[in-house]
């Protein structure tokens, strides 16, 4: 997918669906952005199912703002299961909410990430107009990792991220 906007910016709680029903998936995403989507569960603008097995984004030189997770995990991009995961290079997070933490990303169930050269400002696991319901996680402002798999991060600058529970950046 190169040079593409998906943007929901009327906010009316909708998604567009990018879905490839096959059992080994590969996307590689360049010079994109997705702005203002909302996810009733996880990802705010991409996600894999809880524990999908063999899904890889690879994310180059793309704007992930003021997406949401309204009900979940990931405000911009939520990763669970092996042999899943993400390859980020030169990408910028701003102003992504996610309810149960990951405000930009939620990593799981053995996901990888690999990130370089990334910007991620303004973005906040549990956004205090969304209630929490009973017993949930709000950590990771920005990244929030929970029985994930390695995590390799490097020149990535964290600014005025928040958790409401731990860990304000990551």
């Amino acid at each position: 997918i190169v040079s593409t906007k998906y943007s929901n910016e009327d906010d009316d709680e909708t998604n567009i669906d990018f879905v490839l029903p096959c059992l080994r998936q590969g996307v590689d995403i360049q010079n994109g952005a997705y702005v203002s989507n909302v996810a009733l569960t996880h990802g705010g603008a991409l996600s894999t199912s809880e524990n999908r097995k063999n899904s890889l984004f690879g994310v180059k030189n793309t704007v992930f703002k003021n997406n949401r997770a309204n009900g979940g995990k990931g405000g911009a991009m939520f990763l669970s299961g092996s042999n899943s995961g993400a390859d980020i290079e030169g990408v910028a997070f701003e102003g992504n909410v996610a309810r149960d933490g990951g405000g930009g990303i939620s990593v799981e169930k053995n996901s990888i990430v690999r990130m370089n050269s990334v910007i991620a400002n303004n973005n906040v696991a549990v956004d205090p107009s969304v209630p929490a319901e009973g017993d949930h996680v709000s950590s990771g402002g920005f990244l929030q990792a929970y029985f994930a798999g390695p995590l390799l991060v490097r020149n990535v600058s964290m600014g005025h991220n928040r958790a409401d529970n731990s860990g304000g950046a990551m």
